[in-house]
């Protein structure tokens, strides 16, 4: 089986790297690429044609378990699998056109609140790309009539990330937002 068509390779056109940043779940699939006898999906969103012809692939993938990245089409077709079997193309999703219609995508675009040392960042959850590294904690912040859940970078190099992503912007004070034990504590 062909894992690159005209049809796909023009979808490809459309759709470069970076050009379906933050959607999430809400991310156009452009092909399903998937093992037939074992663990391995690849749900492209987004790709570019490399100088030698072959293409760098974007997507939410799963080998282990569910996660964004990146993988080079040869490297699919390359792939040697048990009895003579290769890496096929999905032919029969039809109904299924972003994401969240193939997997129950985690990141639902639910704000939550992000722990930065003392203060915290409401962002959307599709906005983090490494959000498994991050450690819900069993707190909450109560924030413009919102709960939202209270996330925490639990190593350097989880608050390294957070830090590059967000840079120096400035959040809210904790202890000004959290709930406790189901009540709201207002300093």
């Amino acid at each position: 089986m062909k894992l690159l068509t005209k049809e796909i390779e023009e979808k490809f056109k459309k759709y470069p790297l970076g050009s379906q940043d933050g959607k999430g779940g809400n991310a156009e699939v452009l092909v399903k690429y998937f093992n037939p006898c074992g663990s391995g999906t690849w749900l492209i969103t987004e790709a570019e044609k490399q100088e030698d012809g072959d293409y760098l692939l974007y997507g939410y993938c799963h080998i282990f378990e569910w996660e964004w990245g990146t993988v080079m089409l040869s490297e699919l077709e390359n792939l040697k699998l048990p009895f003579g079997l290769k890496v096929e193309r999905d032919l029969y999703s039809a109904n299924c056109k972003f994401i969240k219609d193939y997997v129950d995508y985690p990141y639902d675009n639910k704000k939550i609140a992000l722990r930065s040392g003392y203060y915290f960042l409401d962002v959307e959850k599709d906005r983090i790309p490494f959000f498994d590294k991050l450690v819900k904690t069993n707190d909450k912040i109560n924030y413009k009539g919102e709960e939202l859940d209270l996330y925490d970078a639990h190593d350097y190099e989880t608050s390294k990330m957070v830090d590059d992503l967000f840079g120096n912007s400035m959040g809210y004070y904790i202890d000004d937002y959290i709930v406790k034990n189901d009540e709201c504590i207002e300093i």
